[in-house]
């Protein structure tokens, strides 16, 4: 659906004149000008896009239905040639690289009263710049000895608009809004989970890697995954979908013993497959818990062959202490928030690193993974949740109804 809003300044003139352009249009594939011309003396009205008067204009015309006419490599739009009152629409489709069409329709009133009917001329016409341009400018211009008279006016209209901006999240999720420029109707929600486990109960998370003892999925004691002494093992499942190049990953993480200090171990990643990342040409986005000196989150991913990239943070963390992890990939940017509040509403530690764009068939959930280190760690991961298509949890999705 196309929706139409004003475009550039109209222009109403004070007093006589022999121009009345728009100079300040924002280029649009789809706009209308409207130009109601008044006569002070004689005043006959061309138009010209971008004040371009050179011979790249032709027109196809008839009057009040009579034979066509042509009119080739021509200075302006020939619009009319009668001095009177008229009135002017033009519908204009302006692509780049490609001639801009018109379709233009005039009336002019003749003489005062119901008992004279008005005369109508229907034009189509194409305008060839050269070299190639958008319009940004309409020019309305007088050719006659008079002039336009006080109260002659022009204005647009572009037709592939942002529309109205829809409301913010100052709202209750479930709330409805109505466009009133094109009367459609959203509702906002919450985003929804796209893959999500609480590992409250077995569901099929398959273990590989040597030797695979090292984290497991304990749903029968702590209900969480676990991370005992692990060096190479890792789990993984398939989360249904394969992301697109924005999502959010939440889940909650605690140490319970600290890697040896220079160590780096893989705690969590999403991937293009079920082999071990570190070790195989899979794509692969993820987060490294050590650092050279201190514990740290570490952002990783993997474009196809070679091993992890990653940036460390400087984020400490500190042995027993829970924490709230969201990861989102907004594009080429690959982001940790780090909180201590189960419901994310402290202000997060933050850290930003930048990925190629060509990490691509994310569609598999992995904890663990081959470090290529030789010592170990301790530490366990709970209430995962994947969100696709967004980059906040907590803005609302505002979604057109049909």
């Amino acid at each position: 659906m196309c929706a139409w809003a004003r475009n550039g300044t109209p222009n109403t003139l004070s007093g006589t004149a022999d121009a009345c352009s728009i100079t300040d249009l924002t280029a649009k594939k789809f706009n209308q000008f409207l130009f109601h011309k008044l006569n002070s003396g004689n005043a006959n009205n061309v138009s010209y896009c971008n004040a371009d008067t050179s011979s790249v204009y032709a027109t196809r015309y008839s009057q009040n239905g009579g034979t066509d006419a042509t009119l080739t490599s021509r200075a302006n739009l020939e619009t009319n040639f009668v001095n009177d009152e008229e009135f002017f629409v033009y519908y204009c489709c302006s692509i780049s690289g490609e001639e801009k069409l018109f379709i233009n329709f005039v009336v002019h009133h003749v003489a005062a009263g119901a008992t004279t009917a008005p005369q109508r001329v229907e034009f189509a016409s194409k305008y060839v710049p050269s070299p190639d341009a958008d319009i940004t400018e309409m020019d309305f211009t007088n050719t006659d000895t008079g002039d336009f008279a006080a109260g002659t006016q022009s204005s647009a209209l572009g037709g592939d608009v942002t529309e109205e901006a829809i409301l913010g999240n100052n709202v209750q999720s479930g709330s409805r809004f109505e466009a009133t420029d094109t009367r459609k109707i959203y509702y906002g929600a919450l985003p929804s989970v796209t893959f999500e486990d609480n590992f409250d109960e077995n569901t099929s998370w398959t273990q590989a890697g040597s030797p695979n003892t090292e984290i497991v999925h304990d749903y029968t004691t702590d209900n969480r995954i676990e991370f005992t002494n692990q060096r190479d093992s890792f789990l993984y499942k398939s989360m249904g979908i394969t992301l697109s190049d924005t999502f959010v990953i939440q889940f909650t993480h605690s140490l319970t013993s600290n890697p040896t200090v220079g160590s780096r171990y893989m705690l969590f990643e999403v991937t293009a497959g079920t082999s071990e990342p570190r070790l195989s040409t899979q794509d692969a986005l993820g987060v490294i818990v050590g650092g050279a000196s201190q514990n740290l989150y570490q952002l990783a991913y993997k474009d196809g062959s070679g091993g992890w990239t990653q940036s460390a943070s400087t984020e400490d963390i500190s042995q027993g202490e829970t924490k709230y992890l969201r990861l989102i990939r907004d594009g080429t940017n690959w982001t940790i928030e780090v909180y201590i509040n189960s419901d994310y509403s402290d202000t997060p530690y933050s850290f930003t690193t930048t990925i190629p764009s060509t990490v691509t068939g994310l569609s598999y959930a992995m904890f663990g993974g081959d470090s290529g280190e030789v010592n170990s760690w301790t530490c366990w991961v709970d209430d995962l949740k994947v969100y696709d298509g967004v980059t906040s949890t907590t803005d609302l999705v505002w979604t057109e109804e049909v």
